[in-house]
This record gives C-alpha cells, sequence and structure tokens, in this order.
C-alpha cells in the first residue's frame, strides 16, 4: 500500500512540474523581454528614434528586398523588430530576391 502512495505522489508531483514548466514557457513566449547589456546600447532605439516613431500620425508599410545569404539580414531583421515593438503604426514583410524576382522587378530593385 507503501508503494501505490508513492507512486502516486511521484505522478503527481511529475505532473505538477510538467505544468509549471509548460506555464513558464507560455508566459515567456507571450511577454517578451529582452535586456540589452552592451556598453553602446547596439541593440536599444535611441531617444531620438522613439520621438520620431511616436509622432507618426499614420500607418507605414516596409517591403524590405533582401537575399538570403546576405549576412546583414539577420541584424536588418531584428532592428525592424525593434522598431515595431516601439510602435504599431510599422509593419513589414521581407521579400528574398532570389525566390520573388518579378516582384523585385515591378518595384525597379535589381540588387
Amino acid at each position: 500500500m507503501k508503494q501505490r502512495g508513492r507512486a502516486l505522489s511521484l505522478v503527481v508531483g511529475t505532473l505538477g512540474l510538467i505544468g509549471c514548466g509548460a506555464l513558464i514557457l507560455v508566459l515567456t513566449y507571450r511577454h517578451n523581454l529582452r535586456l540589452d547589456l552592451t556598453t553602446q546600447r547596439n541593440y536599444t532605439l535611441s531617444s531620438h528614434a522613439r520621438k520620431i516613431l511616436s509622432e507618426l500620425h499614420q500607418d507605414v508599410r516596409l517591403t524590405v528586398f533582401v537575399r538570403s545569404a546576405d549576412p546583414r539580414t539577420p541584424d536588418l531583421k531584428d532592428l525592424l523588430w525593434r522598431i515595431t515593438q516601439a510602435t504599431k503604426r510599422i509593419t513589414y514583410e521581407f521579400v528574398d530576391l532570389n525566390r520573388s524576382p518579378a516582384l523585385a522587378k515591378r518595384y525597379g530593385i535589381d540588387r
């Protein structure tokens, strides 16, 4: 009888631990917190940029043409993500020049 109680405690404890872990994952996914620990604040928008973004009076949609192999693409994606966290007036879409050459041509983009 004692072993049955211990097994039940183990199962309940394990399920509780899994449930707590799942709750933590959901909360961290919904509430993204980023800290810029660089001395020069490389990953923080300047106060001037935040002021400009706060004064936007209409929505802005950006179409960004990139090449998937370009090493600058992740930095650009990160910058635009930070901008959209500061204002909901800006939305963006990345278009790969290699995958959508016709769209790039329509906008007059060749490189």
